[in-house]
């Protein structure tokens, strides 16, 4: 990514306006059920605003690739995202690179600290950490 967006996209989100209640890094990510080699090194970068999520991550792929999604209860600690991520290439069925992206997830929360395990499609677990400032 070049550092100017980057330097940008992390200003915007520090900025009073959209400052992040939470701001997360991978983790651990894990693709199991597959013999292939694939990139589970991340990085990670994100933001959690109001059940919003803005995620920017190396995928699979290792490719740059962003995310948005919302958040939604589901059953006790179990979330549903639901959302849209751009840079998967052909790898998903897509429109102009942007692609739809659900996603299961549960967590755990103590004071300004929260983790999260989301189950993406049936052959990866991504765990991230948070803080609140």
């Amino acid at each position: 990514m070049k550092p100017l967006l980057l330097t940008t996209i992390l200003l915007a989100l520090s900025s009073e306006a959209i400052a992040c209640d939470w701001y997360e890094v991978a983790v651990k990510v894990d693709h199991f059920n597959s013999d292939r080699e694939w990139n589970e090194d991340g990085p990670l970068f994100g933001c959690i605003k109001n059940r919003h999520n803005y995620r920017y991550f190396k995928n699979s792929h290792d490719w740059d690739s962003f995310a948005y999604t919302r958040t939604y209860p589901f059953i006790g600690p179990v979330r549903f995202e639901l959302g849209a991520v751009y840079g998967y290439r052909d790898k998903l069925p897509n429109i102009g690179g942007v692609a739809p992206w659900a996603t299961f997830k549960v967590g755990y929360e103590w004071e300004n600290v929260r983790t999260e395990c989301h189950l993406l499609g049936s052959s990866v677990l991504a765990c991230v950490l948070g803080v609140r400032f």
